[in-house]
């Protein structure tokens, strides 16, 4: 008969989104979170990330499962790793969302099988919130769609410490699947979300619905792999993890990636406006011309789709900032993604005084931020923001570091809002530029 499991007392568990990592560095990373886990010096620890395409080998697999050569692998870039968790061969790539859960087993927590348990139960109800049936095979670990398999379960389990995890196929190349036998089953049918809603979700959104225990959360710290940097993202539909935010990492139109989560948007109601240069119409969710509906945020968040169709609105000669919070956003020349530097220092020159001049800005209680979304990809360059305003002291600097999520935090105190996902832990720039 099987002993029913008491209910586990309530930890805390960090979560934390890494974006694409390579594998090699991933495994390092595993290896001293869970070493600090063991020495008590780290709360739970839930990884979600995505690879570059590699495979995997468990600590017993047959080479035989891998069906090409090494040479046709490097040939797809692909690399092969054996590692220490249970199970056979499996894929890992863009696309697909792996979660490491670093986790100690306590108590009657101390069954492993249960825990795999709650990843596949995890699985399933991440594919119930895209309306897509998973279910269970007795005879096999994972998760099944319709037919195929759509997730992947392996662990291994040191000192009672939980590493490697599951892996569930978003929205990748299928064709790498083909390469082996999937977790040693010839027979395997492998699927995919994007095969079953006929849509690509972003991988990080599916990530902020991915709920792998009822435990309380806490804001996790910042896990970042050597070389990897932490992605500027925003909250994701359906998330359950509130505090993991999710991000869009693709030029895709709102259609391919429908926000549902909040947003400073959200927060403000009617008191917010979004000004686009070139934009055809109101709330345009396609791009046209210069207008690039990328570099449109509000556009992509659902909550604010009846509000974005009066609220986000093209730039006129006279910008209107008379809202508590207005995002302008030049038209592809001006920010000089197509056109020049120099034609986006005219720019710049002929419209900031427009804001300066407005009755807004004279009356001493209205910010201007410029910045940009990316820099050259440098370890050594930095993205700049410019903060005009009253009672900032001309030529002052900051040598602090500081995020997106800094500015987020930053708009959100100066409006009394509160703090959203990452802006909770990020710095705040009041203080430093005399805001």
């Amino acid at each position: 008969m099987d002993r029913a499991l008491a209910p586990a007392v309530p930890k805390p568990l960090a979560v934390q989104w890494l974006g694409l990592v390579p594998y090699v560095a991933a495994w390092d990373l595993q290896k001293r979170l869970a070493a600090e886990r063991v020495e008590g010096r780290r709360p739970d620890t839930l990884l979600l990330l995505e690879h570059p395409p590699v495979y995997t080998l468990g600590r017993n697999s047959l080479e035989e499962h891998i069906l090409v050569s090494r040479g046709e692998l490097t040939r797809r870039g692909a690399t092969v790793v054996r590692i220490e968790r249970g199970g056979e061969v499996t894929y890992h790539g863009p696309g697909q969302l792996v979660a490491y859960p670093i986790i100690r087993l306590e108590g009657e927590e101390r069954s492993v099988s249960h825990l795999v348990d709650n990843l596949e139960q995890a699985i399933i109800e991440t594919l119930g919130a895209y309306g897509i049936p998973g279910e269970r095979l007795t005879d096999q670990r994972g998760v099944w769609a319709r037919g195929g398999k759509i997730a992947s379960v392996g662990l291994s389990v040191k000192r009672w410490v939980v590493t490697h995890g599951m892996a569930l196929n978003v929205a990748l190349d299928m064709s790498y699947f083909a390469l082996i036998n999937p977790c040693g089953h010839p027979k395997t049918a492998m699927t995919s979300m994007e095969q079953l809603l006929g849509y690509a979700p972003a991988v990080a959104e599916v990530g902020a619905v991915f709920d792998v225990t009822p435990a309380p959360r806490t804001p996790a710290d910042v896990i970042t792999p050597p070389g990897q940097p932490r992605p500027d993202t925003t909250p994701g539909p359906k998330a359950r993890n509130k505090w993991l935010t999710a991000s869009v990492t693709d030029d895709a139109a709102p259609s391919s990636h429908p926000l549902g989560a909040a947003s400073i948007f959200s927060q403000l109601g009617a008191g917010w406006r979004a000004l686009q240069e070139s934009m055809p119409s109101n709330c345009a969710l396609t791009s046209s011309g210069r207008y690039a509906v990328k570099h449109n945020p509000a556009a992509y968040f659902t909550k604010v789709r009846s509000a974005c169709a009066s609220q986000d609105v093209p730039l006129g000669s006279t910008p209107d900032i008379g809202a508590a919070y207005t995002f302008v956003t030049p038209n592809l020349c001006n920010d000089t993604h197509d056109c020049s530097i120099q034609t986006g220092d005219n720019w710049l020159k002929a419209f900031i005084p427009k804001l300066t001049g407005t009755a807004q800005y004279q009356a001493g209680d209205t910010a201007i931020f410029l910045t940009w979304d990316e820099n050259d990809g440098s370890t050594s360059n930095h993205v700049p923001l410019i903060a005009v305003a009253p009672s900032v002291t001309p030529g002052t600097k900051s040598s602090a570091s500081f995020t997106h999520y800094s500015l987020l935090r930053t708009n959100e105190e100066m409006l009394g809002l509160p703090l959203l996902g990452s802006a909770a832990t990020a710095a705040s720039m009041r203080s430093a530029l005399g805001l």
